[in-house]
């Protein structure tokens, strides 16, 4: 009898398990296989995001988008939701096929759940102590000129504090020549620097300069995940990253 009793409790102890481990692991992965999203940036770039995987979209696949309805930001700010067209560039129509204008820094998303986008702003900046410490720590020097150099004050994980994003760079300069061509941006929170894009090398037209374009939340968990751009020498070699920081570094998840 005192074996039987063990037993239940042994029993009703893994049920409880079972349950606490369902509802805390499996669930959630059950509804992330459900998600969808397709996230468009600018012209060039557009992903796909299904059953927790992201995959880069063709030309074909772009088309194949024409006259689907999607939620659209310039210069990371709402501007509606229209119908786009893709002919080697992205056009939106309104409700009525009246055209819109998409000027401005173009980030639009069609999903079946929530999508968070913050808003930023840049403020340039001629040189600080994390600048100085990037330069050093990479052994260039800190009297370097710079042709971007700039930082963004974002609240990324939402923990109420405001993290600092930087860019610098001395690509593509006109009115001096560098010997070391340099491109670096970087995250400071607490002090500390993570660096999410870095590139040193000598050829002028290789070269990219960084820019953010947005903060977005893909996921529905913290902290948001980061677009960064790369201009080249010409058009045809922006390159476009998303970035997921996880164990206290910057991740790619999917470049163009």
């Amino acid at each position: 009898m005192q074996n039987k009793k063990v037993y239940i409790v042994l029993i009703v102890i893994f049920l409880v398990f079972f349950c606490i481990m369902f509802f805390t692991y499996a669930i959630p992965n059950i509804e992330k296989e459900k998600e969808e999203l397709v996230l468009i940036v600018d012209n060039d770039t557009a992903w796909e995001r299904q059953s927790n995987r992201w995959i880069n979209l063709d030309s074909t696949s772009k088309t194949s988008l024409n006259w689907q309805n999607f939620t659209v930001y310039l210069n990371q700010k709402k501007s509606g939701n229209y119908y786009l067209w893709y002919d080697e560039k992205w056009y939106a129509f309104n409700e009525n096929k009246e055209a819109v204008n998409l000027e401005g820094s173009l980030l639009a998303y069609q999903s079946n759940y929530e999508i968070s986008i913050l808003n930023f702003q840049e403020q340039e900046i001629n040189s600080d102590a994390y600048i100085q410490k990037v330069l050093s720590s990479h052994n260039l020097s800190t009297k370097s000129k710079l042709t971007s150099s700039y930082k963004a004050s974002v609240d990324f994980d939402q923990d109420g504090q405001l993290e600092e994003f930087y860019v610098i760079s001395n690509a593509f300069s006109t009115d001096f020549q560098a010997s070391t061509i340099f491109s670096f941006a970087f995250m400071v929170k607490n002090n500390s620097i993570y660096m999410i894009f870095e590139e040193i090398g000598t050829d002028y037209y290789s070269a990219c300069k960084p820019y953010f374009h947005t903060f977005i939340n893909t996921d529905k968990e913290m902290p948001y995940e980061v677009i960064l751009n790369c201009g080249g020498y010409s058009l045809e070699s922006q390159k476009t990253n998303l970035y997921q920081f996880q164990k206290n570094k910057f991740q790619s998840l999917i470049y163009n």
